[in-house]
């Protein structure tokens, strides 16, 4: 699963920086075009409204911005959408095969606010979202946390992970997170346990055999949720990136957007990359 081509929302902002510095980064890793885009809804400003010089102005503009975090060899011209945010990126990124953006953007905006354009994006985009907040940087030589629920839809992130791997050399730990409250008795949980690690090793073996010597599985016995769980690891360890897909089992409040991976994306102080398997 190669990254070609790198779509990066911006408003200008300082916050929005951080998703083009992202951006930057992945690129190198997989040799990747990166544009800029910038989206404005009808009625923001009078000077938008009609087609014509300003629209150039703002082009210029972009590409000067982006340029400043951008490495000249990867950047490709802007895109300036009149249109609002979110079906603005969302259009533009079927010709994309990655979007990277920041959680947070203009003050008083809605632009790039998390709970508006970042987790709408997340949540319908079709394709997948890196999202960065304000602290967050890619380590490429940090290991990289992947979680999934065996589900199907959990197995969507899997060529990424293979691909971004597989060019970093990373460390990947692929883990699989128990709530104690499912389970009544002791001895059939740690029985749980042998058996999900059995089945993370024969995910490893059927989907990432290329890179199984960088694999490392776990399944992770938790009081918490599995969002505060997911924060826990990345607090306590230290990872260059979470990967995980916004959908688990149907019914379960586990990789479901709206819980565990919009609360992952608000509060890990790392970049989240989230595959939504519904739009793909």
């Amino acid at each position: 699963m190669n990254i070609q081509k790198i779509l990066v929302p911006t408003d200008f902002s300082d916050m929005s920086i951080q998703g083009l510095k992202a951006a930057n980064e992945l690129a190198k890793i997989w040799d990747s075009e990166v544009t800029p885009i910038h989206a404005y809804g009808p009625g923001q400003s009078q000077q938008h409204d009609e087609k014509g010089p300003i629209d150039q102005d703002l082009i210029n503009n972009l590409n000067e911005f982006a340029g400043k975090y951008v490495d000249k060899k990867y950047l490709s011209a802007g895109l300036i959408c009149a249109n609002k945010p979110v079906e603005a990126i969302n259009d533009a990124a079927t010709d994309y095969d990655l979007v990277v953006m920041s959680t947070h953007g203009r003050t008083g905006f809605t632009r790039l606010i998390l709970g508006s354009v970042t987790e709408k994006v997340i949540r319908t985009c079709p394709k997948p979202v890196v999202s960065v907040e304000a602290a967050a940087e890619i380590k490429n030589s940090k290991p990289i946390l992947v979680t999934t629920d065996f589900s199907e839809h959990s197995l969507r992130v899997f060529p990424y992970v293979k691909s971004l791997a597989s060019k970093t050399g990373e460390e990947v730990h692929l883990i699989n997170i128990v709530s104690y409250e499912q389970y009544q008795q002791m001895t059939e949980l740690h029985g749980t346990q042998s058996k999900y690690t059995r089945r993370l090793q024969e995910l490893v073996n059927e989907y990432l055999s290329d890179i199984a010597d960088q694999v490392k599985v776990e399944v992770v016995l938790s009081n918490s949720s599995i969002h505060e769980e997911i924060t826990r690891l990345s607090e306590t360890r230290d990872y260059s990136m979470v990967m995980m897909a916004t959908l688990g089992w149907t019914g379960l409040d586990y990789l479901r957007l709206g819980s565990t991976a919009s609360n992952v994306v608000r509060h890990v102080q790392m970049p989240v990359f989230t595959i939504n398997p519904k739009t793909q």
